[in-house]
């Protein structure tokens, strides 16, 4: 269990070695060799085995904002380790520019309003370079109008596919998730979807950015139910849409909720299919759904199945290499948001990369990133496209005798 704050990596206790003179003697002399060739620059000794090598400037401060307890909490831990697994590795190369990172990671609990507190903590208190995080689109419309005012790069698992806010990006692109669903809607025969949402940002952002989505696929959404986070039976939401004979059933919601509409959609033994979130493709959920995953389809990337991938998959090599590590770390394989949150750190070192301690100029260089290799795939953003990553999307399912994610036809 992770604290509501704390610090993940301490600041390097190296000092700066103070690099040797040239003596005024040995200045002299060469000065006064006119042929002998302008001496080179010195250059920092290594250093000696067992030793630190110094920094090149104080530790750089990353917040995370993650939700690793309440209903949201099988997408931060699923995703936690990997932020703190790139940094592992990251610092063992000798960091960003030569500076260690420094994580201050707050736990929003899944909460909106303790989200944006942590938002504000990071920026006020603990004085951040940028921000990772939040998880999910449940808490990241909290934590935008401080993003914004603080002008802080910011780079989440926002699903939107867009321009979103100036100051913040994303590693989560939506539309071709959709575009799956829907192949699988019309590949059956069928164009309509009910869709039952947990009510707030999440049901607000599915009407302003999926549902277009799957129109643009030639889907009708025949039906919108919302429900409340803290509803613990969603039979009577199902029902109103057998009762208006759809078929295919669209749940927007996370962790525990989504795992309650799959138990209640095979207790009332619904007739048509159920699909859910690809955010919810983790063991975690796995675990929660019980005899129900049998029922589930989801969209996913290849970090779900790298096992069964062709060693002729260039993704199969990076996928593999990223699993046996985050494995050995958790004693568990990765879901969705261990690897996208892989690439959010992935994008932001390379912003701070460039734009050294200036936010404007890591805002700039997020917004300018393009053929940067991640886990998932591509990323390629834009003024107009603050999401830019274009992963491969298939249809997932749940083998129940192995609980591991298969291909589904």
């Amino acid at each position: 269990m992770f604290h509501t704050s704390r610090t993940v990596w301490k600041s390097a206790t190296a000092r700066f070695l103070r690099l040797p003179l040239f003596s005024s003697a040995m200045a002299l002399a060469v000065a006064l060799s006119a042929c002998q060739a302008a001496a080179p620059p010195a250059a920092q000794a290594p250093a000696a085995a067992g030793q630190t090598a110094p920094q090149a400037g104080p530790p750089i401060k990353i917040g995370v904002i993650m939700s690793t307890t309440g209903g949201l909490a099988p997408f931060g831990n699923d995703a936690l380790p990997a932020i703190e697994l790139f940094v592992e590795e990251t610092n063992a190369k000798g960091g960003i520019n030569g500076r260690k990172i420094e994580l201050v990671v707050v736990n929003d609990e899944s909460k909106p309003e303790l989200a944006l507190s942590g938002a504000k903590k990071l920026v006020q208190q603990d004085k951040v370079l940028v921000i990772v995080g939040p998880v999910s689109q449940v808490v990241t419309a909290a934590v935008a109008p401080t993003i914004e005012e603080s002008k802080i790069p910011n780079v989440s698992c926002n699903c939107i596919t867009g321009p979103l806010t100036p100051y913040q990006f994303s590693t989560f692109p939506s539309k071709a998730m959709m575009k799956v669903q829907a192949d699988f809607i019309k590949s059956h025969g069928d164009n309509q979807v009910g869709v039952m949402a947990q009510a707030g940002a999440l049901a607000e952002t599915l009407k302003r950015f999926n549902f277009p989505d799957l129109e643009a696929e030639g889907i009708r959404i025949a039906a919108f139910e919302q429900f409340q986070p803290t509803d613990t039976d969603l039979t009577p939401v199902l029902a109103r849409l057998r009762s208006q004979g759809i078929k295919h059933v669209y749940v927007g919601a996370s962790g525990t909720q989504a795992a309650l509409a799959a138990k209640n959609f095979k207790q009332l033994n619904y007739p048509g299919y159920y699909w859910t979130f690809a955010g919810n493709a983790n063991q975690a959920y796995v675990d929660l759904l019980g005899d129900a995953m049998d029922v589930v389809n989801m969209a996913g990337t290849k970090m779900l199945v790298y096992k069964k991938l062709p060693d002729s998959d260039p993704a199969k090599k990076r996928l593999t290499e990223f699993a046996t590590k985050y494995n050995a770390k958790t004693k568990r394989d990765p879901g969705t948001y261990a690897a996208f949150f892989y690439d959010s750190m992935t994008s932001m070192a390379d912003a701070i990369a460039k734009g050294g301690d200036s936010q404007e100029k890591i805002r700039d260089a997020l917004e300018n990133q393009k053929g940067l290799q991640l886990l998932n795939g591509m990323l390629n953003r834009s003024k107009d496209e603050h999401n830019g990553l274009d992963p491969d999307w298939h249809n997932i399912g749940i083998d129940p005798a192995t609980k591991e994610f298969v291909v589904k036809k």
